[in-house]
């Protein structure tokens, strides 16, 4: 029930109303099914609450109007339940033709599944509830009561229909509260009713005892007829009625929820009239809602919230001392009681229809708060839903037990003030195994003083100078400066500050650089991203442009210059991303993502090596914690090297959980400081430097006392301190929690200073002031208006102007995260789609053509993409999805952002249906397989093929096509894990079809596949057919990459036959080729392949020679995957040339490398040449590694692998005995079971050196 109780309160019963007890019916209704359903929504996140509560809001909306249409009132919602009234003439007639309606519309209510959007992935459909129907006739009594609450003195004189009570002097008005309670032994036999009715049914009954009118004048313990209750809330006036009221805002919010039950009492509804005023009272004071209060027989239940619709940051704790009070005060009129106590992320937000519509609460929290007051006292080993026995929840009058059980995150925030209790974990219907606490506590006073928030002028501006310096952190500070004096004389280190949000980890930072002496040292900054926009190194532009260009943006023709300067010219493309530019190449598109990042630090590094100024440089690099993946590779790469490279990184997170290659290591660079709470003595200090001096000491001392240390926190604190019921007013020993502490401050503000705050937390934590304006529409009078709302946000401490982009700033993202996760669903997507509207507006037209706005994916518009696809994500608005998810997913596969393209391609495939996501599947088959995720690409990549082949008649002509673009993707998967003849299937099935398609392109890069798995696969006539059909093609399109690969296949097939100098001179002119168009990548290979042909053909010495120059280029380039394999090259011609022990230590360098990054051909070749050397050398434990040798290679069945073991073996003499010793060689045995339990490796290739897979 949607009740707002006032500030602060001290009760008495103000009067009552009878209506005449008149014949009549009650309908009770209710959905059975509805916790599991409860469950299943709640697992789908935010999205999923918020359609049920859409669901519900339907229903509800459908059965006032089947009520209201036969004339009945709808006088009560509880939960999944409704209560209505019909009144005579025929009142059973109508109750049982709505009842009716209410079961037809139940069932043509839109299918639950169809509220939820597509969910990644896929999830079985919802369970729908089915609705049971109670209906009892009888005599029906209403009867209205009302009290006033005021702050000193209460009006001795009853209002018949509630109002307002002038107080006299200075005293405040007291508010009215009304309720009517509809009650009598129909309503009991109307619940009983309900019960007995099967799912889907109706249940009809008689009552036929008379109801006793309950009168203005029957004293509080007059009996009553052991009978039922149902009591309606009618708001008081000045509290927002429901006719013209404002409609309260629909939000996420973590919401504490009490279920009181009270009874059994043997005098009825007698005892509640006596005690609800007193309980609206008590609830009142602890800063809840009471919500819903309902009874059957001589039972009844209140329902409490807390953090809804106002938070305040010790909702929990208060929570727990209400529901003690409630019973304590139930247990001295004789009631005995017990309690259930939850919390939990729950969506509040209205229901109902115009004429009855409730404020209410939806999420796990609220059925598992029912369920525990059920079973709280009880003996365990009772199910929570058996009833009660008299006495058994605390004995006999004036005995009655105060039980209260919660959950663990109710348990948690109480902290260990209220002294819960484990009592082990419990079953409970519908919530599974959860544990359970307990506390009999007795208040103190002080817990109730604690009146509602004031209103925002009553909340002091902070200084403005609050970050002029910083205070404590003095050991911290003197260990930051002795690491920066280290770096002015060349030592660089990393500083890691770890800790909780608000401690003041940028404040520290930037302390920090502040000491540092300018001009005499470079400082420079990561940038902040907004939101959504993941485009890959972003933070880093600031650093780089200002490190190596003087912070100007370079033109590509500067940055060719740079690389080349450092003998990198090869890579000067990757520099696009971290620098800014526009543009890239393809030579480079071929790399994986791995080899690409460290080719882009590589550069990075050798251009900031070159740099003239030799001035310290430090790196300031704050909430690291939200770099995108290839922003966060580089700082990991960085921090390692700062030593060597003489940088100072300062760098902020809460967790060290980004950088576990740091946490704990001995000797380690990275130097880790944790930020602990601030002492006493430093807080106060810090509240001083803020201007908070003059406060009252004792306000002063308890907002030092309850900021538990934590910086922000304090600020938050101070900011309240002219409230007249501060947070911090309660037991000083509770815990507060930020977030709550922020969340309690938003809730105080007025309505429109909440819309501005929600609106600018869509945008970001910076934005500019035309970007909210644009955001919040119509909601903001003007920007006159909007000003005066942003100037008095920033004087309460929660916003900050920010000069550089005329606007404005969250002073901590920590506000605008617990501002946005509380917004709903439907206000985000709102204003999400409001502000892409803005963005989409400022797009200029590309090469002046306004018809131009219609590519989005263009480079000189590529800066708002992922802005926008953020944006439009997150709304309703499928049309946009598709352009602008579109546009950011394939800018993401130009930049190799891949992380970014999948996460882009699983949302299109979530909107998208049937054939039109075969497509979508094809390229994020291609990511995954670059990324070595064999299993998931070659799972999307089928189900791309069997898509594409069910489309229309009238579109077979593209289905074809990514049929064919699938196959080819697929078959080069297979061939990667070895499964030649399905690849080659698969490939020359795709090369036809794509030929057909006049996509020669396409088709020859399926032949360049199917050369190379004939190849592998051992078929050379095979691979020299379709490696000459490449070679056409690749010559017909004027492509002079392909047609070096092209060359490549050839001279690899001629090599095969014997033919060495046709292949030498085939693959001498592909590298020719390769250098010209600058493919560093396909430059290694061919290096290596002319290696093998120069070994194939006896001039181990010319191998030796091209091998090297490819591992320098691979190593230039970051290209890992080469360097393993050349090494590994290396060691097959050391063997050749019979240096055993030189070929050995190549093998174990290689194998280790191939280990760590999951390359398996490559280690299946280390351990054969490892065991064959071991075997010549006539070794100890020499023969316990061939068999290890074997094992790892036996499920890849390379002809040469084994045929060169099996000759090994046989070389050996027959009669010697088996050894099962080691090698003698710890290192190598640590290695060969990494080898053995890496499991099935995925390819071989032939001729002793490995061929180059591309």
């Amino acid at each position: 029930m949607a009740v707002t109780f006032p500030a602060s309160a001290r009760e008495s019963t103000h009067g009552s109303r009878g209506i005449p007890a008149s014949v009549g019916a009650v309908l009770v209704a209710d959905l059975v099914g509805f916790t599991p359903l409860t469950r299943h929504l709640s697992a789908r996140g935010p999205r999923g609450v918020e359609a049920l509560h859409d669901w519900l809001d339907e229903t509800f909306h459908r059965w006032d109007e089947a009520v209201a249409s036969e004339g009945g009132q709808v006088t009560a919602y509880a939960g999944d339940a409704l209560t209505a009234v019909f009144t005579a003439p025929h009142a059973r007639r109508r109750a049982l033709a709505a009842a009716q309606q209410m079961q037809r519309t139940t069932g043509r209510l839109r299918p639950l599944g169809s509220l939820v959007a597509p969910a990644l992935p896929p999830q079985p459909p919802p369970p729908t509830p089915l609705l049971r129907i109670g209906i009892a006739t009888g005599h029906v009594s209403r009867t209205t009561l009302s009290w006033a609450i005021s702050g000193d003195s209460v009006g001795p004189n009853a209002l018949p229909g509630g109002g307002r009570v002038e107080a006299s002097g200075d005293e405040p008005p007291a508010q009215v509260l009304s309720c009517e309670v509809l009650w009598g032994e129909t309503v009991r036999a109307a619940m009983a009713a309900q019960q007995r009715a099967t799912p889907g049914g109706i249940a009809l009954a008689e009552a036929n005892s008379a109801a006793m009118p309950m009168t203005a004048n029957a004293p509080a313990d007059q009996g009553a007829p052991a009978d039922a209750a149902s009591i309606r809330f009618l708001e008081r006036p000045g509290g927002g009625g429901r006719v013209g009221r404002q409609r309260r805002v629909a939000e996420h919010r973590v919401v504490t929820t009490v279920f009181v039950r009270l009874g059994p009492t043997s005098d009825g509804v007698g005892p509640v009239r006596g005690l609800l005023p007193q309980a609206a009272a008590i609830v009142a004071r602890c800063g809840g809602e009471l919500r819903q209060v309902d009874g059957s027989g001589p039972r009844f239940q209140l329902v409490l919230g807390f953090g809804a619709p106002r938070a305040r940051p010790d909702d929990a704790a208060a929570a727990v001392s209400c529901a003690t009070l409630l019973l304590q005060a139930a247990r001295d009129v004789g009631i005995c009681g017990t309690a259930g106590v939850a919390t939990g992320t729950a969506f509040c937000a209205e229901l109902g229809s115009p004429a009855h519509r409730e404020y209410v609460v939806v999420g796990e929290s609220v059925n598992l708060a029912a369920r525990m007051a059920a079973a709280a006292g009880r003996d365990d080993a009772r199910p929570d839903d058996a009833p009660l026995d008299d006495g058994q929840a605390g004995g006999q009058t004036g005995q009655a037990r105060a039980v209260v059980w919660m959950d663990e995150a109710t348990a948690q925030r109480c902290g260990q003030a209220l002294h819960p209790r484990s009592r082990g974990r419990r079953q409970f219907k519908g919530a599974g195994e959860v544990a359970v606490y307990a506390t009999q506590i007795e208040p103190s006073d002080h817990d109730l003083a604690s009146p509602e928030p004031a209103g925002p002028d009553a909340i002091p501006e902070l200084n403005s100078g609050s970050a002029a310096r910083f205070v404590g952190r003095a050991r911290q500070l003197r260990l930051a400066a002795t690491l920066s004096r280290r770096a002015a004389r060349g030592h660089g280190a990393a500083l890691l500050v770890i800790g909780d949000p608000g401690i003041g980890k940028s404040a520290f930072l930037d302390a920090v650089a502040e000491a540092l002496p300018t001009p005499e040292t470079i400082i420079v900054r990561t940038g902040q991203p907004l939101p959504g926009d993941i485009r890959p190194y972003l933070p880093w532009r600031p650093v780089w442009r200002e490190l190596l260009f003087d912070g100007a943006r370079p033109d590509p023709q500067t940055v060719a210059e740079a690389a080349t300067a450092v003998d990198l010219p090869d890579l000067a493309p990757l520099l696009a991303a971290p620098l800014g530019l526009s543009g890239h190449t393809p030579p480079t598109r071929r790399w994986d993502p791995g080899d690409r990042a460290r080719a882009t630090t590589r550069v990075l590094l050798a251009l900031l090596g070159a740099q003239p100024d030799s001035r310290p440089r430090v790196i300031v690099v704050d909430d690291a914690h939200r770099l995108d993946e290839l922003s966060m590779r580089l700082l990991h790469d960085l921090m390692a090297r700062a030593p060597a490279l003489g940088l100072f990184l300062l760098v902020a997170s809460p967790s060290e959980t980004p950088f576990p290659h740091f946490s704990g290591q001995s000797g380690s660079s990275v130097i880790r400081i944790h930020l602990g709470s601030l002492a006493l003595e430093e807080r106060t200090r810090l509240a001083r430097s803020w201007g908070h001096g003059a406060l009252p000491a004792q306000q002063l001392t308890a907002a030092i006392e309850r900021s538990g240390g934590n910086p922000l926190m304090l600020k938050h604190l101070l900011a309240c301190a002219d409230d007249p019921a501060p947070p911090w007013g309660a037991d000083p020993s509770l815990p507060l929690d930020v977030h709550r502490l922020v969340l309690a401050r938003v809730d105080g503000l007025l309505g429109r200073d909440q819309r501005v705050l929600r609106a600018a937390a869509v945008i970001g934590p910076q934005f500019t002031d035309d970007a909210l304006q644009a955001a919040l529409g119509g909601s903001a009078a003007g920007g006159h208006d909007l000003r005066e709302e942003l100037d008095r946000l920033s004087r309460i401490g929660l916003l900050q102007p920010d000069a550089r982009q005329a606007g404005h700033r969250f002073v901590d993202t920590l506000v605008r995260d617990v501002v946005y996760a509380a917004a709903s669903l439907a206000d985000r997507a709102h204003l999400h789609e409001a502000t892409a509207r803005h963005l989409e507006a400022t797009l200029p037209p590309t090469d002046g053509d306004a018809a131009d706005r219609q590519t989005p994916d263009r480079d000189a518009r590529v800066d708002l993409v992922d802005l926008l696809a953020h944006h439009y994500g997150r709304t309703a608005n499928v049309a946009k999805q598709r352009e602008w998810i579109g546009a950011a997913a394939r800018a993401a596969e130009r930049s190799y952002a891949t992380s970014a393209a999948l996460g882009y391609l699983a949302h299109l495939e979530a909107i998208e249906v049937g054939g039109q996501r075969a497509p979508l599947l094809v390229r994020r088959g291609a990511l995954l397989a670059i990324i070595a995720r064999w299993s998931e690409a070659e799972i999307a990549l089928r189900e791309a093929v069997r898509l594409a082949e069910q489309r229309p008649d009238r579109e077979q002509a593209d289905a074809a096509h990514t049929a064919a673009d699938a196959r080819r993707e697929l078959g080069s998967l297979l061939v990667s894990t070895t499964r030649f003849e399905e690849a080659v299937t698969l490939l020359a099935q795709a090369a036809r079809q794509l030929r057909a398609a006049s996509d020669l392109a396409g088709a020859s890069r399926a032949l360049d596949r199917l050369a190379f798995a004939h190849f592998q696969h051992g078929d050379i006539a095979a691979a020299g057919r379709a490696a000459a059909r490449q070679q056409r093609l690749a010559e017909s399109l004027g492509d002079e990459a392909l047609v070096a690969a092209a060359l490549e296949n050839v001279a690899l097939t001629a090599a095969a036959r014997g033919q060495h100098d046709a292949a030498l001179r085939g693959l001498r002119e592909a590298h020719r080729r390769a250098q010209q168009v600058g493919d560093p990548r396909l430059t290694v290979h061919l290096c290596n392949d002319l290696a093998g042909v120069y070994a194939q053909s006896g001039d181990l010495r010319a191998a030796q020679r091209w091998l090297r120059r490819a591992m320098r280029a691979a190593a230039r380039m970051g290209y890992e995957r080469a360097t393993a394999y050349l090494t590994a090259n290396l060691g097959e011609v050391r063997r050749a040339t019979g240096d055993l022990d030189s070929a050995s230590a190549h093998y174990v360098e290689a194998l280790r490398t191939a280990l760590a990054i999951g390359d398996w051909v490559t280690t299946t070749q280390c351990t054969t040449g490892l065991a064959i050397c071991a075997a010549q050398q006539g070794r100890p434990g020499h023969r316990r590694l061939l068999r290890q040798a074997r094992a790892v290679a036996d499920s890849l069945h390379p002809a040469y692998v084994l045929d060169e073991l099996a000759e090994c073996e046989a070389r050996l003499a027959v009669a010697a005995p088996a050894d099962a010793q080691d090698c003698g060689d710890p290192m190598v045995d640590a290695l060969f079971a990494q080898a053995l339990a890496a499991g099935a490796a995925s390819g071989a290739s032939k001729g002793g050196i490995q061929a180059s897979d591309r």
